[in-house]
């Protein structure tokens, strides 16, 4: 499973004045990270509700490929690892 988030940078440039257009890259990035850990949050609440496994064993196979100023992409990345029968509520 993977869920990406892109921004294109050159749309919102093309408004601003050269200081404003220093600023959009890092803004959009951070955005982007927080919004990338706001969903892997929610997704690990409704695996949870949906599966009865632990949080945290459905942590340890999903992670964040954080965007940057250059590349204006976040993803996050599950691995399908079977959970055992022990670790289920």
């Amino acid at each position: 499973m993977s869920v990406s988030f892109k921004a294109d940078i050159k749309q919102v440039t093309k408004a601003l004045n050269s200081a404003q257009k220093k600023v959009v890259p890092k803004a959009i990035s951070s955005t982007l990270n927080r919004v990338a850990t706001s969903v892997r949050r929610k997704l690990l609440k409704e695996i949870q509700l949906t599966t009865g496994a632990i949080q945290r064993d459905i942590k340890e196979d999903t992670f964040i490929i954080k965007s940057n100023q250059r590349k204006t992409i976040a993803s996050i990345i599950g691995k399908a690892n079977l959970i055992p029968v022990g670790k289920l509520n």
